[in-house]
């Protein structure tokens, strides 16, 4: 059963830490380094970096991509072509599925479990048709999700 209370301590919870998040961001002047301007400018210190320090180079890089897929910050395209400046293209590439893998599997695992029940309950009704058809033929809504 959906219990309202547990769901709005959720959702301060979580709202709370995006607007951490974001102040965070905002703050240390991430927005300004994550430009290609930026890049080109440190590119030799990245470079050194990856050299030196590689697996934690791809940790970071990584995390990075798992938190701009989860929340579908505009910076993928820039993060791709970042991964493969410096690993190569086929360490970047398979760094980059690796990273957008996690990210939607931890998206779908929030919206599934945090927001699911919310959802359901709230809109019952008029889910009933969906939930059914989705019981029936899943693998078809997932892959027309997955083409989009």
């Amino acid at each position: 059963m959906f219990n309202q209370k547990k769901w709005l301590d959720h959702r301060i919870l979580i709202g709370s830490v995006i607007i951490a998040l974001i102040l965070f961001l905002w703050i240390s002047g991430v927005k300004n380094c994550l430009t290609f301007d930026q890049i080109k400018k440190n590119s030799m210190w990245l470079h050194d970096q990856v050299h030196q320090h590689y697996w934690r180079t791809v940790i970071l890089y990584l995390s990075a991509f798992v938190v701009v897929v989860m929340a579908c910050l505009p910076g993928a395209a820039l993060m791709t072509i970042l991964g493969g400046y410096l690993f190569g293209v086929f360490f970047g590439v398979l760094y980059l599925a690796i990273g957008a893998t996690i990210g939607a599997f931890l998206f779908f695992m929030f919206v599934r479990y945090v927001l699911g029940s919310y959802l359901q309950e709230r809109y019952a009704q008029k889910l009933v048709k969906f939930n059914r058809l989705t019981q029936k033929r899943g693998w078809l809504f997932l892959l027309l999700l997955r083409c989009l």
